[in-house]
């Protein structure tokens, strides 16, 4: 089995979050500064992150706090399901910022909203099952 260092694939996950999770974030301020969403931006904006905030933070904190625990620098991860996860941790974020970048108007995208429950849930289990595997399996060396 091949390994890589838990420290360095907790790195390159934050690095993954925080990049794609951070521009989510940033495309939804630029919008409502730029009054893209018209008369009712704020009803936009607290749609929107109530939204957007809870599809990234918890995972993202996971992940920041994962690199806050001390650990054992021999510690390895298993290199395939840090690359699973990484995968799917990618088409979620790139899920969701193509989502944000779409243009629709303000009509539908509120019904889009509302109705992204339907994939979001889903999308956030595979990705919150498979980064738990990932962080709790130690890689045994075979």
């Amino acid at each position: 089995m091949d390994t890589m260092p838990m420290r360095k694939c907790q790195r390159r996950l934050a690095l993954l979050w925080l990049g794609l999770g951070g521009a989510s974030i940033l495309i939804v301020i630029i919008q409502l500064a730029g009054n893209h969403f018209g008369e009712d931006s704020n009803g936009y904006a607290q749609k929107a992150f109530q939204w957007l905030l809870p599809a990234i933070v918890p995972t993202l904190s996971l992940i920041l706090g994962s690199l806050a625990t001390p650990m054992d620098k021999e510690r390895q991860a298993d290199s395939f399901f840090f690359w699973v996860t990484m995968a799917i941790s990618g088409g979620y974020l790139l899920i969701i910022l193509g989502f944000l970048v779409t243009r629709f108007s303000v009509a539908s995208m509120v019904q889009m909203v509302d109705s992204s429950v339907l994939w979001i849930g889903p999308l956030q289990g595979l990705v919150g099952g498979t980064m738990g595997f990932f962080f709790f399996r130690e890689a045994k060396n075979e």
